[in-house]
Protein backbone atom coordinates (compact mmCIF):
# COMPACT_ATOMS: atom_id res chain seq x y z
CA UNK A 1 0.00 0.00 0.00
CA UNK A 2 2.78 2.52 1.06
CA UNK A 3 4.92 1.58 -2.89
CA UNK A 4 1.33 2.37 -4.35
CA UNK A 5 0.63 5.48 -2.35
CA UNK A 6 4.54 6.44 -2.79
CA UNK A 7 4.10 5.72 -6.74
CA UNK A 8 0.66 7.77 -7.31
CA UNK A 9 2.58 10.97 -5.04
CA UNK A 10 5.10 10.88 -7.84
CA UNK A 11 2.99 10.57 -10.70
CA UNK A 12 0.79 13.36 -9.52
CA UNK A 13 3.42 15.53 -9.26
CA UNK A 14 4.65 14.91 -12.82
CA UNK A 15 1.24 15.02 -14.23
CA UNK A 16 0.17 18.21 -12.47
CA UNK A 17 3.98 20.16 -13.29
CA UNK A 18 3.16 18.66 -16.84
CA UNK A 19 0.07 20.14 -17.01
CA UNK A 20 0.53 23.28 -15.58
CA UNK A 21 3.51 23.77 -17.92
CA UNK A 22 1.42 23.28 -21.09
CA UNK A 23 -1.69 25.52 -19.73
CA UNK A 24 0.79 28.68 -19.14
CA UNK A 25 2.02 27.98 -22.82
CA UNK A 26 -1.57 27.98 -24.04
CA UNK A 27 -1.71 31.45 -21.90
CA UNK A 28 1.39 32.72 -23.01
CA UNK A 29 0.34 31.95 -27.16
CA UNK A 30 -3.30 33.98 -26.54
CA UNK A 31 -1.57 36.39 -25.56
CA UNK A 32 -2.27 36.79 -21.90
CA UNK A 33 -0.16 38.81 -19.48
CA UNK A 34 1.26 36.82 -16.47
CA UNK A 35 1.66 39.48 -13.56
CA UNK A 36 3.48 38.21 -10.46
CA UNK A 37 2.55 39.85 -7.09
CA UNK A 38 5.68 41.97 -5.64
CA UNK A 39 7.40 41.10 -2.68
CA UNK A 40 5.70 43.81 -0.86
CA UNK A 41 2.59 42.51 -1.72
CA UNK A 42 3.20 38.94 -0.69
CA UNK A 43 4.77 40.29 2.38
CA UNK A 44 1.60 42.10 3.11
CA UNK A 45 -0.65 38.82 2.00
CA UNK A 46 1.76 36.41 4.53
CA UNK A 47 1.09 38.75 7.60
CA UNK A 48 -2.47 38.57 7.06
CA UNK A 49 -2.52 35.17 6.43
CA UNK A 50 -0.62 35.04 9.52
CA UNK A 51 -3.28 36.84 11.78
CA UNK A 52 -5.76 34.79 10.04
CA UNK A 53 -3.85 31.33 10.82
CA UNK A 54 -3.50 32.64 14.68
CA UNK A 55 -7.32 33.71 14.71
CA UNK A 56 -8.71 30.39 13.49
CA UNK A 57 -6.45 28.41 15.46
CA UNK A 58 -7.19 30.20 18.89
CA UNK A 59 -10.89 29.84 17.80
CA UNK A 60 -10.72 25.92 17.04
CA UNK A 61 -8.29 23.59 18.32
CA UNK A 62 -8.67 20.94 15.31
CA UNK A 63 -7.57 24.23 13.59
CA UNK A 64 -4.46 25.22 16.32
CA UNK A 65 -3.40 21.15 15.73
CA UNK A 66 -3.86 21.23 11.75
CA UNK A 67 -1.61 24.78 11.42
CA UNK A 68 0.84 23.73 14.28
CA UNK A 69 1.55 20.80 12.10
CA UNK A 70 1.57 23.23 8.88
CA UNK A 71 3.96 25.54 10.82
CA UNK A 72 6.43 22.83 12.43
CA UNK A 73 6.90 21.60 8.63
CA UNK A 74 7.89 24.98 7.03
CA UNK A 75 9.79 25.62 10.12
CA UNK A 76 11.97 22.33 9.57
CA UNK A 77 11.82 22.60 5.66
CA UNK A 78 13.24 26.18 5.81
CA UNK A 79 16.69 24.63 5.54
CA UNK A 80 15.90 22.55 2.76
CA UNK A 81 14.20 25.10 0.80
CA UNK A 82 17.42 27.75 1.66
CA UNK A 83 19.71 24.88 0.24
CA UNK A 84 17.66 23.95 -2.73
CA UNK A 85 16.59 27.36 -4.32
CA UNK A 86 16.29 28.47 -6.44
CA UNK A 87 16.35 25.68 -8.09
CA UNK A 88 13.10 23.82 -6.01
CA UNK A 89 9.56 25.05 -7.00
CA UNK A 90 8.63 26.57 -3.42
CA UNK A 91 8.56 30.77 -2.74
CA UNK A 92 10.39 31.46 -0.18
CA UNK A 93 8.13 32.92 3.07
CA UNK A 94 10.30 34.78 4.92
CA UNK A 95 7.43 35.70 7.74
CA UNK A 96 5.37 32.90 8.62
CA UNK A 97 3.20 32.61 11.71
CA UNK A 98 3.89 32.44 14.99
CA UNK A 99 4.19 28.31 16.05
CA UNK A 100 4.61 28.81 19.86
CA UNK A 101 1.56 31.00 19.54
CA UNK A 102 -0.43 28.85 17.44
CA UNK A 103 0.83 25.93 19.95
CA UNK A 104 -0.85 28.91 23.08
CA UNK A 105 -3.90 28.02 21.71
CA UNK A 106 -4.07 24.13 21.92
Amino acid sequence: MRIAADATMAWSLAWSERQSTEATQKFIDEGVTINQFSEEDLARIQEVTNEVILRGACEAPDHAKVYQSMVAYLEHYATWRDVSAPYNMSRVMDNLPSLEEIEACL
